[in-house]
């Protein structure tokens, strides 16, 4: 599968996977809203966020330690955690991020792996079987 989507220039770890609603904004709206309640009853110090802290990734949830950023293009996700570069390199939001939202974003929504990418930006895609 070819596709581009953008992902977070600092993203510790990006999900990749295709969005099955109908492109209705109300359903894409709704399974944001999903994803977020997701993040906060698996890590309880999860708060709601909506900011744009790069071009299209969309900040939907942060704690004390990373947030989670959302982009979609052509019904193709990417899902990612950032630990937000503040002034000071923060070990513990590292170690936080890469322990426990990073394992989880890849198990719950980790489907395609991305394979490669061309000259243009253009991604490829392969499906990641359990």
């Amino acid at each position: 599968m070819s596709r581009s989507v953008w992902t977070h220039s600092d993203a510790i770890e990006t999900a990749f996977f295709m969005m099955e609603a109908d492109g209705c904004i109300d359903d894409w709206e709704e399974w944001v809203q999903d994803v977020r309640e997701e993040f906060k009853r698996k890590f309880p110090s999860m708060c709601t966020c909506d900011y744009w802290p790069e071009e299209e990734s969309h900040a939907i949830v942060e704690n004390g330690h990373c947030m989670v950023v959302i982009s979609e293009y052509g019904g193709l996700v990417s899902l990612g955690v950032v630990v937000p570069n503040a002034s000071f390199h923060n070990a513990v939001a590292t170690h936080w991020t890469e322990t426990n939202a990073a394992p989880f974003l890849r198990k719950r929504y980790g489907e395609l792996r991305k394979v490669g990418t061309m000259s243009n930006g253009e991604s490829f895609f392969e499906r990641i079987t359990p």
